[in-house]
């Protein structure tokens, strides 16, 4: 994790970037988590907060809404079948060069995703093409590679109204399953520098 002192030299070195603004946007979430001023992100959620202070919604109208969300993630699923980013994939590839350059054993993750808001139809182009193409790369680079979008016991119940984050119980949820099955690795002791080994714990983190 980045400190106020790494921000701050980043920021001396190359000016403020997206690299670095991230970190301000990080801090942002975590000091105001509970504001739906900080929270909204273009979403309409404070459209729909000030909305809820007039009228409470019906079970039903919360029903449509929701339906109408994960209708919505699904198009856009669906629609990120062929597209790619390659200065997303530079920024990838200069985020792991980073960490190695540190020291840090780094493993590619794909997160889970709400199950309701994937289709066959993601599932079989979006999601296979990004996941053939993450696995080609990590293996590329010598890097360990999970894809865990469809496989976990996350459900639906366990993400937040974003439909994107899970809630706190659903992140405990997936830490205790992971940590036993697919992400055991990350409890074993790690091999230290002259043949020791030292705790798992012990191996820091990164930006």
């Amino acid at each position: 994790m980045w400190t106020v002192a790494d921000f701050v030299a980043d920021l001396a070195q190359h000016g403020l970037t997206d690299h670095n603004a991230n970190y301000l946007q990080n801090q942002l979430n975590r000091w105001f988590r509970d504001s739906v001023l900080v929270r909204s992100r273009g979403h309409d959620h404070l459209v729909d907060a000030l909305k809820q202070l007039v009228r409470e919604k019906t079970d039903a109208e919360r029903r449509a809404d929701l339906q109408g969300a994960i209708d919505a993630w699904r198009d856009m699923v669906e629609a990120g079948a062929g597209c790619e980013d390659p200065l997303q994939r530079a920024a990838l590839d200069d985020l792991v060069s980073s960490f190695e350059s540190r020291g840090i054993e780094v493993t590619i993750l794909l997160y889970p995703r709400m199950p309701s808001t994937i289709t066959d139809r993601a599932r079989d182009t979006t999601l296979a093409e990004f996941s053939a193409w993450a696995r080609g790369w990590a293996t590329g680079r010598g890097l360990r590679f999970l894809d865990l979008s469809l496989d976990s016991p996350l459900t639906d119940d366990d993400w937040e109204s974003d439909l994107d984050h899970v809630t706190a119980a659903g992140a405990e949820k997936f830490s205790v399953w992971a940590l036993a099955a697919p992400l055991a690795f990350l409890s074993e002791p790690v091999p230290a520098r002259g043949g020791a080994m030292v705790p798992a714990h012990t191996v820091g983190g990164g930006p």
